[in-house]
């Protein structure tokens, strides 16, 4: 009886497609081109969702919030320029926070006594320039907080010199 010698399989295993020249370069151009891909759409998406924004500095932060929240699973959405009454004043938030629906949290929508949370941007071209400009936004957080609303700041220096940190935060 004669015995054929069985040959062994050359076969790689997936990780080791990374040392082979050909494989390398195709799937860095294939990557390479999906990133491209996904930055468009992005960037479609954010172009979309930052339209309300009244200023660079709140485009710019909710353009990190998107990003992050893409990257996450977080529980928490904005809602860009809402207006509110509070004081018996009309103001217009940067961003009113909200539960997401279907996520943690989303027990409290519609609940009357669920958190009311603000976030308002400071750019230094605008606020604090004058007397009134501060009168202005003390008294408005003063109604907002008489109202039930939390309402956290952020300034253009805190953001520009640590934007994760400043979205994570609030």
């Amino acid at each position: 009886m004669s015995t054929t010698p069985v040959r062994q399989s050359t076969k790689l295993a997936p990780s080791d497609f990374w040392a082979d020249g050909f494989f390398n370069q195709h799937a860095r151009r294939a990557f390479s081109t999906y990133a491209k891909f996904q930055m468009a759409q992005m960037q479609e998406h954010v172009l979309r969702e930052i339209a309300p924004c009244e200023s660079p500095l709140e485009a710019a932060f909710y353009t990190w919030w998107i990003v992050l929240n893409t990257v996450g699973a977080n529980s928490l959405e904005l809602v860009p320029q809402h207006e509110v009454t509070a004081g018996g004043r009309r103001y217009r938030l940067d961003f009113l926070v909200r539960p997401i629906p279907g996520r943690m949290y989303s027990t409290l929508i519609g609940l009357e006594d669920a958190p009311k949370v603000a976030i308002e941007l400071d750019g230094h071209h605008y606020h604090d320039k004058k007397r009134s400009q501060v009168t202005k936004r003390n008294r408005r957080d003063r109604d907002l907080a008489v109202d039930g609303w939390s309402v956290f700041h952020a300034s253009f220096s805190e953001f520009h010199d640590n934007a994760i940190g400043t979205v994570t935060s609030l």
